[in-house]
């Protein structure tokens, strides 16, 4: 009984019997050509930079909790370069930005710094504008700002600051 099934399904084989002309060979071919010998160096470098990002953050992970700041940023940048898109990654750079800006005597450096935090954060709202972390750095990083920032500026940052930190 089998034999006969096989044999009429060879002899009239499905609805998804496809005839296969020149150009249909060539389409075929081609798309083999990308899935086969493209997408795999593709996907092998990405699994590498995930791998190198993950390194990084652990790394700047573990120089933060022993309070050594500038270098945790420096291993959290390196992230950056690898993950554009990653909201853990850029609000610890803008906390760090902030926290390292803090410390600087001269408004200057300190402007620098804490402008960079804000950028970072911006970044990260618009990564995940719904994360409470992205939005207490934002309040963070302009809260920074307004501190060296004339009075009559301060009360409107009070306003901004306020909506990231509701």
């Amino acid at each position: 009984e089998f034999c006969i099934f096989l044999n009429i399904f060879i002899k009239n084989p499905p609805f998804y019997k496809i005839r296969m002309y020149p150009v249909n060979i060539k389409r075929t071919l081609l798309f083999t050509l990308c899935i086969f010998v493209l997408f795999p160096g593709y996907l092998i470098n990405s699994i590498q930079a995930q791998s190198h990002s993950v390194n990084y953050l652990e790394k700047a992970d573990k120089l933060n909790k022993e309070l050594k700041e500038p270098e945790a940023l420096s291993e959290f940048l390196k992230a950056y370069d690898l993950d554009k898109n990653n909201d853990y990654i850029l609000w610890n750079i803008s906390f760090l930005y902030s926290k390292i800006g803090f410390r600087f005597e001269e408004d200057d450096k300190k402007n620098e710094y804490f402008n960079l935090a804000k950028k970072f954060a911006d970044l990260a709202l618009k990564v995940s504008p719904q994360n409470a972390e992205c939005n207490y750095i934002m309040a963070v990083a302009m809260g920074r700002i307004a501190e060296i920032a004339p009075v009559t500026e301060r009360v409107s940052a009070a306003r901004e600051i306020k909506k990231y930190a509701e």
